[in-house]
């Protein structure tokens, strides 16, 4: 065997070799993935808790907030939670946390959520007829899915929680959004809904069906 051909078996054994490599690899990434999907779903089985979660933002905060002054700001957001805190509560959902003009809640039953978030959007209605300044108006968007959820140190954890604050994204002001989830728990005679198409949301490889809530 000339050395041709010796430096011809060496790459031919070394492609083996590195296409050997890529799929134990590959197979071993399979392998945790899987793994971790299976932990994943054993946390939720044991430690999981179904709850329907809601997320708030308000439009146009940060433009606002850059246009004027802190005392303003701050004022506006105590108005913002003046009116949305205790509607919530009032519907026996829980303030999980807020996040400058955000805000993440907790309740049992998706209806209650559903409710919570209709009487938030009329409630800013009403306030911001008092201002014609676009400036002084709060208008908030509203995100809402339910399923499992890990509850840690007095936060909310998982897919659930996630996909909420996707939903809530999608939504524009004085918008309430929905998933399939939430819908089939409520009645639509008493909040009427309108199927939008399926939604691309980032992280997931399906589309989800989301619902518009008419209030």
């Amino acid at each position: 065997m000339d050395l041709t051909q010796v430096e011809f078996q060496l790459k031919k054994l070394s492609e083996e070799i590195s296409r050997d490599h890529l799929a134990g690899m590959l197979q071993k990434h399979k392998t945790l993935q899987e793994t971790t999907e299976a932990v994943t779903h054993e946390i939720l089985d044991k430690h999981g808790r179904d709850l329907t979660i809601i997320f708030t933002d308000m439009k146009d905060f940060t433009k606002k907030s850059s246009e004027g002054n802190l005392v303003q700001m701050m004022a506006m957001l105590e108005e913002h939670d003046g009116i949305l805190i205790p509607i919530i509560e009032q519907h026996g959902g829980t303030v999980i946390k807020k996040i400058g003009d955000a805000l993440m809640a907790s309740f049992e039953h998706p209806a209650h959520a559903v409710l919570a978030g209709t009487e938030i959007q009329r409630a800013l209605q009403r306030h911001n007829q008092r201002f014609p300044d676009e400036a002084k108006k709060i208008q908030v968007r509203i995100g809402v899915n339910c399923g499992k959820v890990v509850v840690k140190d007095g936060d909310l954890y998982g897919d659930t929680v996630n996909l909420a604050s996707r939903v809530e994204g999608l939504a524009r002001a004085e918008q309430i959004f929905i998933t399939d989830s939430v819908y089939q728990f409520i009645d639509i005679n008493q909040i009427p809904c309108i199927k939008l198409p399926p939604q691309k949301v980032k992280g997931l490889e399906k589309e989800v069906q989301i619902y518009e809530v008419q209030y």
